[in-house]
């Protein structure tokens, strides 16, 4: 956990990079819980892109719900489905830091899901997430979507409510 640091002529209002690293492996090692507790709950999470996940979400319980979720029940959970921070510029003392992300694993159609994405992050001085742009590979979750689901969304679409139904958070409540 990025813990709250009192400021020095040293010392970065910001997260350094180690603690930046430390909050992404949470993800490498299957811990959602610890990773998005360093998001904080009124996030303003973009998904870049025209694909299925595309839009503006307004808090963590929706990106979670609809953009997390989703993406995982299209996952065969059989399969060895990997994640991995490659490299992380910025931090300290930027407000900004750069994630470079690869995530692999195995649709439940056996399409191969090999996403090397981006996300921009911009921290608070306690640590904690509170605007995040993610650049990913539009056409393979495209594909990954609507092979394994349906629907259709851009990255202009307001994502400020759960959705509803198959697609949505009522998905993954009951799937």
């Amino acid at each position: 956990m990025v813990m709250k640091r009192e400021w020095t002529p040293t010392t970065p209002l910001q997260a350094e990079q180690c603690q930046i690293a430390t909050v992404y492996n949470n993800l490498a090692e299957g811990n959602y819980t610890a990773f998005f507790s360093q998001v904080a709950p009124d996030v303003k999470w973009t998904l870049m892109g025209t694909h299925p996940l595309a839009g503006e979400y307004t808090n963590r319980t929706i990106f979670l719900a609809d953009a997390i979720q989703r993406l995982g029940n299209v996952l065969n959970s059989k399969e060895a489905n990997s994640f991995k921070t490659t490299h992380i510029m910025g931090g300290g003392d930027s407000d900004w830091s750069l994630q470079e992300l690869h995530a692999l694993g195995v649709c439940k159609n056996g399409l191969k899901y090999d996403n090397k994405f981006a996300w921009v992050t911009r921290w608070n001085t306690d640590g904690v997430m509170v605007e995040v742009r993610g650049y990913v590979d539009s056409a393979l979750i495209y594909k990954a979507i609507t092979e394994n689901e349906s629907g259709e969304y851009t990255y202009t679409d307001k994502r400020d409510v759960l959705m509803p139904g198959p697609v949505g958070a009522g998905r993954a409540a009951s799937g």
